[in-house]
């Protein structure tokens, strides 16, 4: 953290891009080492989904707070806001360490263990479903602006849209760390991926402002929903929480890789293309429901 925090001091002085480039590239190369480790941690609650809900709450919460107020204070302090605000924010997580309480790796007679044996196909097929689910939800959610500007919509309305959207996303969160694994991971997955793919086909139909306006509502709750059960997913086959740590990072592949490919549709324009290249993805990483079905089994036979 501190290593992130005098990164972010010293990009606000610096102008050359090369230089810049570097800078910000260490400071991803670090960033992704601390959301490794903070994901190894969570693996180790009793209820890994509810924590991954909760800090998408919080993820969910201050980044539609960005999103309406960086742009607007980036024009009139420039890029020092930016940097700024990632100095806030490490700055509160630093103060936040020793309240940390102790966090023991998962004893081998935890609820899910009986799936340890067997764990790495169920875990490929998890690992793959991050991978599809976050490449689907991003490549799509990277152009939104776009999508809404090449259908008539004014910046105005999209930004604001997207920021309500952002803060009403972290319901979907808060619902997981409601139900928990109360009612399994199978049907809440399924739901939520269902409800995932019918929300974002709605953007075929972005000229009408209020589809527009909805279909963002909906499947920020819906994306908040189900990559809390999945990440929740890898880490009940692991008691370490290494593989939480793995899904950490196939879930910023999957962040990056989606709009890496979006960007070749966006710029020919081809926007229906570019969803319903979006949609398959998002169907494809139903192969989650094979291995959380699995948990739900050995989760029934633990309580009989």
């Amino acid at each position: 953290l501190l290593a992130l925090i005098a990164a972010d001091v010293v990009s606000i002085f610096v102008s050359a891009p090369d230089t810049l480039i570097l800078l910000r590239f260490a400071h991803g190369t670090i960033g992704g080492m601390l959301v490794g480790t903070g994901f190894s941690v969570i693996a180790r609650t009793r209820v890994p989904d509810r924590t991954f809900g909760m800090l998408l709450v919080v993820q969910f919460g201050l980044g539609g707070v960005g999103v309406m107020i960086l742009p607007r204070i980036v024009p009139i302090f420039g890029t020092a806001a930016l940097f700024g605000a990632l100095i806030l924010f490490s700055t509160v997580t630093l103060a936040m360490l020793p309240f940390l309480a102790n966090y023991p790796a998962k004893s081998a007679a935890t609820s899910d263990s009986g799936a340890r044996a067997i764990r790495w196909k169920p875990m490929t097929l998890a690992l793959l479903s991050i991978l599809f689910f976050q490449s689907g939800n991003m490549g799509l959610a990277a152009y939104m602006i776009e999508l809404g500007r090449a259908h008539g919509l004014e910046t105005g309305f999209i930004s604001t849209v997207l920021g309500i959207a952002a803060w009403i996303g972290a319901l979907g969160s808060l619902l997981v760390v409601v139900l928990g694994i109360r009612f399994g991971r199978f049907w809440p997955l399924a739901i939520g991926l269902v409800l995932t793919v019918a929300g974002n086909a709605l953007f075929h139909f972005s000229g009408n402002a209020v589809i527009y306006a909805a279909a963002n509502v909906g499947t920020a709750i819906t994306w908040a929903f189900v990559i809390s059960y999945l990440l929740g997913l890898c880490a009940a086959f692991d008691a370490s929480g290494q593989m939480a740590a793995l899904s950490g990072f196939v879930s910023k592949m999957g962040l990056a890789s989606g709009p890496l490919v979006a960007g070749f549709l966006a710029g020919r324009g081809d926007y229906g293309l570019l969803i319903n290249l979006s949609l398959v993805a998002m169907a494809a990483s139903a192969v989650a429901l094979l291995p959380a079905g699995l948990l739900d089994r050995i989760a029934a036979k633990v309580r009989n």
